[in-house]
């Protein structure tokens, strides 16, 4: 699926049993940056929606440019602090 169909999913017909959970992912902290995004987009599938704890989360980001790239790398630089 690509990026403007991930965007698009509709959070009130998706199948929540296809829906990875957030909480579940355990990234390997010994990889370089660029390796942990990877392997973070790989477990997570779709990083526009997914499940956290059970309870389904639609990720949006305000301001048409902000990329999800830039929410994700901000959300891992935040992480490794």
């Amino acid at each position: 699926m690509k990026w403007d169909e991930m965007k698009k999913i509709d959070i009130n017909t998706v199948n929540p049993d296809e829906l990875v959970d957030i909480t579940s992912i355990d990234i390997d902290t010994s990889l370089s940056k660029n390796d942990r995004i990877k392997e973070f987009l790989t477990i997570i599938k779709n990083p526009y929606c997914f499940k956290c704890e059970g309870v389904i989360v639609m990720v949006d980001f305000a301001g048409e440019d902000r990329t999800i790239e830039d929410g994700l790398l901000q959300y891992f630089k935040s992480k490794m602090q």
